[in-house]
């Protein structure tokens, strides 16, 4: 048996067909595997395509950051695209289409116990957060946790540690990639981190449901804030699911990250008594006196 890895362009989206040297789909699993296992996104890497001729691996890298995979793309742009075991002769269409639709009365099944688990969850939790006036609520916050250990409980047996972490970081990290200018190991931008740091206190203390304490701003020296309270933790804790908060807590440590710093963490609130952040620029020495590792737990924490 043996690929063809190269054939005509036919994803749908181009509006002339050339011969590639390529597969469009061998292209798009390249590149997903370099954003997903080279951490091109998290480190602010660039993508160089020496060898461009069709472009293949540029569209297909944009595909994939924009999760808009081949099959979506050709039911998209191409009004009679069929699969091709569609066309073998076996092919029984009845049977193919009952299953297509078995799939989707299965997913809004699945999609309508989470909104019920979401439900039943708020209807005994708190009703002080302040809703959208609070901006703990905003995309990847106290509410949108709840959401996902709602989805959580239904799917345990069929998701995995990995993808609640991905769901988390969707919700997160757009606005840190938005803020890749920003370099950490530079005066100016600690300074104004500080300040973002202390206007979020301001916050905390207005609505009281992250406590939140802010060290002296100290220049030369890493910046430093915990909370000793936390809804989402508190939430976990309250419903047996402190499992998966690794999970949703990890994100701090890549938003960090995107913007030319780290976290250095060494306990959190979700199995200790807070959640300590030490922020200092990706250069600074002070990240080889506290090495990073990942507990049994799977929380990333430092020495």
């Amino acid at each position: 048996m043996s690929v063809d890895v190269g054939y005509d362009s036919n994803r749908g989206y181009r509006q002339f067909l050339a011969e590639t040297p390529l597969k469009e789909t061998i292209a798009a699993a390249l590149c997903y595997n370099t954003i997903q296992k080279g951490g091109l996104l998290q480190n602010n890497m660039l993508l160089f395509d020496f060898f461009c001729g069709s472009g293949i691996l540029g569209d297909e890298f944009v595909s994939v950051i924009r999760r808009d995979f081949p099959y979506l793309q050709r039911k998209r742009f191409l009004e009679d695209y069929h699969h091709g075991f569609e066309k073998w002769p076996c092919h029984d269409v009845d049977a193919f289409n009952q299953f297509v639709q078995d799939l989707e009365a299965e997913r809004e099944k699945v999609w309508e116990q989470v909104q019920r688990q979401y439900v039943d969850f708020l209807s005994d939790w708190r009703t002080d957060l302040g809703g959208k006036k609070n901006f703990h609520n905003g995309a990847g916050g106290t509410y949108d946790c709840i959401a996902i250990l709602s989805y959580y409980v239904v799917c345990k047996a069929v998701t995995s540690f990995r993808k609640i972490e991905e769901m988390e970081e969707n919700l997160i990290l757009p606005a840190f990639r938005r803020l890749k200018f920003v370099d950490g190991n530079k005066p100016f931008w600690r300074r104004l981190m500080y300040r973002a740091f202390t206007s979020a206190k301001a916050g905390c203390d207005r609505w009281h449901d992250y406590e939140m304490a802010v060290a002296p701003y100290e220049e030369g020296k890493p910046i430093y804030y915990e909370f000793t309270a936390c809804p989402a933790a508190e939430f976990a804790i309250k419903n047996g699911l402190t499992d998966i908060m690794p999970a949703l807590c990890n994100v701090d440590y890549v938003s960090m990250e995107l913007i030319h710093a780290r976290l250095v963490r060494t306990t959190t609130y979700a199995n200790g008594c807070k959640c300590d952040y030490t922020i200092c620029g990706d250069r600074d020495d002070y990240l080889k006196e506290h090495p990073e590792y990942r507990d049994e737990a799977g929380y990333r924490r430092n020495v």
